[in-house]
């Protein structure tokens, strides 16, 4: 099993936020990972903005925004 010393500090921190619903906060520390990402990974973190600003919306019954 890999432990979470193998990620970027920046990856699992955005995890943090995110399983405690701070979606926003999980956003801005993967959107920074996002800018400097390689072609590779840009479509993970990208991936993972989405999911967080969706689910922000969708919490604030946004349901517009979440699409």
């Amino acid at each position: 099993m890999t432990g979470c010393d193998d990620y970027d500090p920046r990856y699992v921190r955005g995890v943090e936020y995110f399983n405690v619903r701070a979606f926003l906060d999980a956003h801005e520390v993967w959107e920074n990972l996002w800018l400097e990402a390689d072609a590779s990974s840009r479509t993970f973190y990208q991936g993972l903005i989405q999911a967080a600003v969706c689910l922000h919306h969708f919490g604030n019954r946004n349901t517009r925004g979440a699409r």
